[in-house]
């Protein structure tokens, strides 16, 4: 890919859990979101109290999975958080 079409801006994604931090780079925010979306999906069964119904719209059980998890739920907190970069080459 040559300099001419590459993005001004860049998405950072990071997720903050108990065994570090993860950082990821996107061309879009839809497609960070998306990695979110996947985070709550795989590990909702595992971190949220039984108590607590799953939604079945994937933004939304990403949205309560990391207000949950944010508040320290399961002992540990976590976050999730979007910034825009510039790309400098």
């Amino acid at each position: 890919m040559s300099e001419s079409n590459l993005p001004a801006n860049v998405i950072v994604a990071t997720y903050e859990h108990r065994f570090g931090t993860d950082v990821r780079v996107f061309t879009s925010r839809a497609r960070a979101l998306e990695w979110r979306r996947d985070i709550a999906d795989v590990y909702w069964h595992e971190m949220i109290p039984d108590t607590v119904e799953r939604p079945e719209d994937l933004d939304v059980v990403a949205d309560v999975y990391f207000d949950h998890m944010g508040m320290s739920g399961g002992g540990h907190a976590e976050y999730f958080n979007v910034y825009v970069a510039a790309l400098e080459v």
